[in-house]
């Protein structure tokens, strides 16, 4: 089920209290739910664990990052 909230690495994340509402352009509506807009601390961590991140997986062929 959908929360609204944001993942960061493995963990959800919603510091923040606004929200926007995602449109389907397809059936001109908005769709159900609300979803948080992430922080600037929240983007940070996301920065810094995608930083971390990429230190091993670019060295990681293909074959073995799919079986992750």
């Amino acid at each position: 089920m959908i929360q609204g909230l944001n993942f960061i690495g493995f963990e959800l994340s919603g510091d923040n209290t606004e929200y926007i509402h995602a449109f389907s352009t397809l059936e001109n509506t908005y769709l159900q739910g609300q979803f948080r807009i992430a922080t600037e601390s929240e983007i940070e961590k996301a920065l810094i664990k995608a930083r971390e991140a990429f230190k091993i997986y670019r060295n990681t062929s293909a074959i073995d990052r799919k079986s992750v």
